[in-house]
Order: structure tokens, then C-alpha cells, then sequence
């Protein structure tokens, strides 16, 4: 097993293409981070891409950009240790892993085990995530409508997302003034989508795409609703109305739900979500 470090986002992207297109579920966060990267729409501390290779053939990326956390792609536990004692010997601050169960354990094995210079660290679980797709919709009905969010929303909407991480994805840090650009870009692009009722926006659904060669994939997300107008099934139809527009474009339609949130998780079925993967965050505290 060779494990690399790749210089650029870029080069990140050519270089593990056709890995990518077979795998394109749960490489999708990895590819529209890098992507976003190559083309200068976000920016961060620093970033490092990383493949795993064996007899020449690319079995598993991973990426981590600061203050972030390490993400993992899809991969066997011989690439997943192998990937752990590389990244240990650049790279001795990494604060969270996050991939799969399996992937997941033995990447912090190699970590943080023996001879290895990161040093000790305390292992914390954190949130675990039910990956989702959707083929066939199923018909969701309830009051309302949905429309694409217009530029004089976007203090609504950039307000809507802060508020979503901060109840639900505290590791996201993004700089509020990074977030706002960011957002003001998906609005642009027509990528955020509001619930309204009787006139007033009640619930917001926001989605990212992955083309570039592997196989197109919409990642819906954030979804929101305020709180007064919770447990009314605006979050569920926003989701709906968003994820029939993305089937309608030929791309497949994902999201990653907290597992351990029951309501969430009981709406994306309703609406015809079945569960096709499984991912864990575990931080890595200093002692």
C-alpha cells in the first residue's frame, strides 16, 4: 500500500477521478470541498489531499482543510491504516476523523498507536451521520410552496444556516463573513430553496453538486426549520420539492442526517430516503 500526499486540490481531482466515480456517495463531500478549492471558491488555513494506492489503482482518498477535521472516503481497513501512519508523519494535528465505522477505527490505530509522533490524544465519539438517497419521491403534502431564496434574503438565509450549526454541527466553523459569500454565491446559482407559507418562508433547503467527471450528485443540506414552525412537515416538503428538482437534472440525490435526531430521520423516510451508509465523527482531545 503507497499512501500520497497530492500538492493540489487540482491535481487532487484528476488524479483520483476514476476512484471517485466509482464510489461517488460517499466521496461527494470530498470532491465539491476540493472542487470549491481548485476553482478559488473557498478558502482555508491550509489543506492537504490524500490518496492511498495499491498496485498502482487509487483505493481511498481522504482530506483534511484547517481549522477542519480529517475526512475519510470509502475505503478498506488496509488503506484506512495505511493512510493513519502517513498522515501521522505530517500532520500531528488533526482534531477530528470523520468516515465510516470501520474506516473510521482503524485510521486512528495507525494514528495514534505505538511509534507513533502525534502523541497520546483522548478519543470522544461525535456525531454519527445516516448517509441518504433518493430514487422515487414519495408524495408529500402540506401547505405551502417552494421558491428559490432571492439576494434580498440573504441575511435571512445566512441567519437560517448559522442557526442550523449551531444546534446541530458545531465542529463547522466557518467565519461568518465566509459563510455570507458563500451562501450569497448558492443564492445566486438558485441553490437554496425556501418553504413559504401564506407569504412568510418557514423552512430552507440548500444543496451542492458534483459533476466534473464522476458521476453527478446533488448533496442537499442544510435543512431548516424555525422553530415555530416545526413538526408541520415544511422541512420534509422543502427537501422534496429540492431533491425533485435535482432527479428532474440526472443527478442523484443525497444527504447526511444525524442519526441519533428520531424526527429527521422519520422524515426523510417518509419523503423516500433509504439509508445506504453510515459515517462517525470521533475527536481527538489533547489530554
Amino acid at each position: 500500500m503507497h499512501v500520497e500526499l497530492v500538492e493540489g486540490a487540482d491535481d487532487f481531482l484528476e488524479r483520483t477521478r476514476e476512484h471517485r466515480r466509482g464510489e461517488p456517495l460517499l466521496t461527494n463531500v470530498i470532491s465539491s470541498v476540493a472542487a470549491a478549492v481548485a476553482t478559488g471558491q473557498r478558502r482555508y488555513d491550509a489543506h492537504w489531499w490524500w490518496l492511498a494506492r495499491e498496485h498502482g489503482e487509487v483505493v481511498g482518498v481522504a482530506m483534511r482543510t484547517a481549522p477542519y477535521g480529517l475526512v475519510l472516503g470509502p475505503m478498506d481497513t488496509d488503506a484506512a491504516t495505511a493512510l493513519g501512519a502517513g498522515v501521522a508523519a505530517r500532520d500531528s494535528e488533526v482534531p477530528w476523523v470523520e468516515g465510516t465505522p470501520e474506516a473510521n477505527e482503524a485510521f486512528r490505530a495507525a494514528y495514534l498507536g505505538p511509534g507513533s509522533p502525534v502523541g497520546p490524544r483522548i478519543t470522544r465519539l461525535g456525531r454519527r451521520s445516516l448517509v441518504y438517497e433518493v430514487t422515487a419521491l414519495v408524495a408529500h403534502s402540506v401547505p405551502g410552496s417552494a421558491r428559490p431564496a432571492v439576494a434580498s434574503e440573504l441575511d435571512l438565509v445566512t441567519e437560517w444556516v448559522r442557526a442550523f450549526h449551531h444546534e446541530v454541527a458545531p465542529a463547522v466553523v466557518d467565519e461568518p463573513a465566509q459563510r455570507r459569500a458563500q451562501f450569497a454565491r448558492r443564492v445566486e446559482e438558485g441553490d437554496v430553496v425556501l418553504w413559504e407559507v401564506e407569504g412568510r418562508p418557514v423552512a430552507l433547503a440548500a444543496v451542492a453538486g458534483v459533476d466534473g467527471g464522476a458521476t453527478p450528485v446533488a448533496r442537499i443540506g442544510p435543512v431548516y426549520t424555525v422553530p415555530g414552525a416545526r413538526g408541520r412537515g415544511y422541512g420534509a416538503a422543502v427537501t422534496a420539492a429540492l431533491a425533485a428538482r435535482e432527479l428532474g437534472r440526472g443527478r442523484r440525490v443525497v444527504l447526511y442526517a444525524d442519526a441519533d435526531y428520531a424526527p429527521s430521520n422519520a422524515a426523510y423516510r417518509k419523503i423516500g430516503f433509504v439509508t445506504r451508509a453510515e459515517t462517525q465523527t470521533v475527536w481527538l482531545d489533547r489530554p
